[in-house]
Order: C-alpha cells, then sequence, then structure tokens
C-alpha cells in the first residue's frame, strides 16, 4: 500500500511508501517504509487512546513482535511530518 500525505488537493509528487502486514495478525507486524524515514518513531496506541509501544525505525524493514498485546483493534501512527496513521488488528 502506498500513502500519499496530499492535503492538499494537489497534484503532488511527493509519496510517502508505507505498508504494514499481515492484517490481522497474532505475532508479528512487519512494516517496511522508505529509508528517508529511518530513525522515525512508530507509536501504537489501543482503541481507548492508551499508548502501548514504540519502536524506532532502526530499518527500512521491520518484524514487530506484538504476541504479548491482547487482541482487537489498535492504531499506529507515523511521527513525523507526514503524520501517518494506520490501523491493524491482533488475534
Amino acid at each position: 500500500m502506498t500513502l500519499s500525505p496530499d492535503f492538499t488537493g494537489l497534484n503532488e509528487t511527493n509519496k510517502l511508501n508505507f505498508s504494514w502486514f499481515p492484517n490481522p495478525t497474532s505475532d508479528f507486524l512487519n512494516v517496511e517504509v522508505d529509508e528517508l524515514y529511518l530513525g522515525e518513531t512508530l507509536y501504537f496506541y489501543s482503541t481507548d487512546g492508551r499508548l502501548i509501544k514504540t519502536v524506532v525505525l532502526s530499518e527500512a524493514k521491520l518484524s514487530i513482535d506484538v504476541k504479548d498485546l491482547t487482541n482487537g483493534f489498535y492504531v499506529g501512527r507515523l511521527a513525523n511530518e507526514t503524520n501517518v496513521v494506520f490501523r491493524w488488528i491482533k488475534n
């Protein structure tokens, strides 16, 4: 999946390549980003807004262990100027 932070409605060429899979997942959530975003932080929240996990993007492809989380819906946020938000399910 390619997300485009196109908030202006203009045809912008700046694209953010960001993907997460599998969704739903039970053990690991794989995240792939452009190398441009290495060093940025991913924040994971429960549906009630509690911060439950933070991960620094140290590699362009990461496998994040989510086995310790309870089953349910979660929200992830890439904390940078794009402020990408994504949802995923732990089952």
